[in-house]
Protein backbone atom coordinates (compact mmCIF):
# COMPACT_ATOMS: atom_id res chain seq x y z
CA UNK A 1 0.00 0.00 0.00
CA UNK A 2 2.64 2.43 0.80
CA UNK A 3 4.73 1.34 -2.52
CA UNK A 4 0.82 2.69 -4.01
CA UNK A 5 1.07 6.05 -2.50
CA UNK A 6 4.59 6.90 -2.79
CA UNK A 7 3.98 5.78 -6.71
CA UNK A 8 1.03 7.84 -6.97
CA UNK A 9 2.41 11.02 -5.20
CA UNK A 10 5.18 10.75 -7.24
CA UNK A 11 2.82 10.86 -10.57
CA UNK A 12 1.26 14.06 -8.96
CA UNK A 13 4.36 15.54 -8.34
CA UNK A 14 5.24 14.74 -11.97
CA UNK A 15 2.07 16.52 -13.51
CA UNK A 16 2.57 19.49 -11.42
CA UNK A 17 6.22 20.10 -12.80
CA UNK A 18 4.78 19.33 -15.91
CA UNK A 19 1.98 21.75 -16.05
CA UNK A 20 4.21 24.59 -14.53
CA UNK A 21 6.59 24.39 -17.45
CA UNK A 22 3.73 24.30 -19.99
CA UNK A 23 1.70 27.41 -17.99
CA UNK A 24 4.24 28.92 -16.73
CA UNK A 25 5.02 30.12 -13.16
CA UNK A 26 1.55 32.37 -12.55
CA UNK A 27 -0.64 30.25 -13.90
CA UNK A 28 0.85 27.09 -12.12
CA UNK A 29 0.81 28.84 -9.10
CA UNK A 30 -2.88 29.65 -8.86
CA UNK A 31 -3.90 26.35 -10.00
CA UNK A 32 -1.92 24.54 -7.35
CA UNK A 33 -3.83 26.75 -4.89
CA UNK A 34 -7.18 26.09 -6.06
CA UNK A 35 -8.85 23.73 -3.72
CA UNK A 36 -11.14 22.39 -6.52
CA UNK A 37 -8.46 22.01 -9.33
CA UNK A 38 -6.66 18.66 -10.18
CA UNK A 39 -3.91 18.24 -7.96
CA UNK A 40 -6.14 17.86 -4.80
CA UNK A 41 -6.49 14.45 -5.14
CA UNK A 42 -8.17 12.88 -1.58
CA UNK A 43 -5.35 13.72 1.10
CA UNK A 44 -2.58 14.28 -1.04
CA UNK A 45 -1.70 18.04 -2.45
CA UNK A 46 0.73 19.99 -4.35
CA UNK A 47 2.24 22.80 -2.35
CA UNK A 48 5.77 25.08 -3.53
CA UNK A 49 7.94 26.77 -1.52
CA UNK A 50 10.45 29.56 -2.66
CA UNK A 51 13.99 29.24 -2.85
CA UNK A 52 13.95 30.78 0.98
CA UNK A 53 11.20 28.62 2.37
CA UNK A 54 8.21 30.78 2.11
CA UNK A 55 5.31 29.47 0.82
CA UNK A 56 4.22 30.24 -2.47
CA UNK A 57 1.46 27.72 -2.91
CA UNK A 58 -0.62 25.98 -1.00
CA UNK A 59 -3.50 23.23 -2.46
CA UNK A 60 -5.45 22.81 0.98
CA UNK A 61 -4.76 25.83 2.88
CA UNK A 62 -4.05 29.52 1.02
CA UNK A 63 -3.37 31.21 4.18
CA UNK A 64 -0.21 29.12 4.65
CA UNK A 65 0.59 31.36 1.96
CA UNK A 66 3.68 33.76 2.37
CA UNK A 67 4.77 31.72 5.59
CA UNK A 68 8.40 30.80 6.34
CA UNK A 69 8.37 27.26 6.22
CA UNK A 70 12.08 26.54 5.62
CA UNK A 71 14.03 25.17 8.71
CA UNK A 72 10.45 23.82 10.07
CA UNK A 73 10.15 20.09 10.94
CA UNK A 74 7.49 19.31 8.40
CA UNK A 75 9.66 21.36 5.81
CA UNK A 76 12.99 19.47 6.44
CA UNK A 77 11.04 16.26 6.06
CA UNK A 78 9.07 17.04 3.04
CA UNK A 79 10.97 18.50 0.51
CA UNK A 80 13.63 17.04 -1.09
CA UNK A 81 17.19 18.73 -3.08
CA UNK A 82 15.19 17.40 -5.82
CA UNK A 83 12.28 18.78 -5.97
CA UNK A 84 13.16 21.73 -4.96
CA UNK A 85 15.72 21.84 -8.75
CA UNK A 86 12.99 20.46 -9.81
CA UNK A 87 11.06 24.00 -10.49
CA UNK A 88 13.94 26.24 -10.62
Amino acid sequence: MLEKSQQKAKNCVSKAIAFYKASGKEIALAEFTNPKGPFIQDEMYIFVLDPKGIMIAHGVNEKYIRGVMQGTPWANSSITKRQKEALT
